[in-house]
C-alpha cells in the first residue's frame, strides 16, 4: 500500500465543508443567544448608563459572533500569470455550480 502523495487527499470532509461538531456548537450558542436576546439588550443598557465603554465591548464582542472578522488580504497580481488567474476563476466557477 502506498501514501499519499503530497497535496493528495483521501477521504475526510470536501474542503471548505464545516466541522460537524463547530456547526452543532454554533447553532446551540446561537439559538441560546437568541433566547436570552431580550434579557441581553437590558443587561448592555443597564451597564451603558454606568459604563458606556464596557457596554460597547459587549455589543463588539457579541457581535463576532453573528458577523465574522473581515480579514485584510493583499495579493499581487502582476506577479501571477494571466492563465493561472483564469484557471483559478474558472475552476472556482465549477465548483459554484454544483
Amino acid at each position: 500500500m502506498r501514501g499519499s502523495a503530497p497535496g493528495e487527499r483521501r477521504g475526510g470532509r470536501k474542503r471548505g465543508t464545516p466541522n460537524k461538531a463547530t456547526a452543532e456548537a454554533r447553532a446551540l450558542f446561537s439559538a441560546m443567544l437568541e433566547d436570552l436576546a431580550p434579557q441581553v439588550e437590558k443587561w448592555i443598557r443597564k451597564t451603558a448608563k454606568y459604563d458606556p465603554g464596557k457596554a460597547a465591548e459587549i455589543t463588539l464582542k457579541l457581535a463576532e459572533f453573528f458577523i465574522p472578522k473581515m480579514q485584510r488580504l493583499t495579493i499581487d497580481l502582476t506577479k501571477i500569470p494571466i492563465e493561472e488567474i483564469a484557471a483559478e476563476l474558472a475552476r472556482r466557477e465549477g465548483e459554484a455550480i454544483q
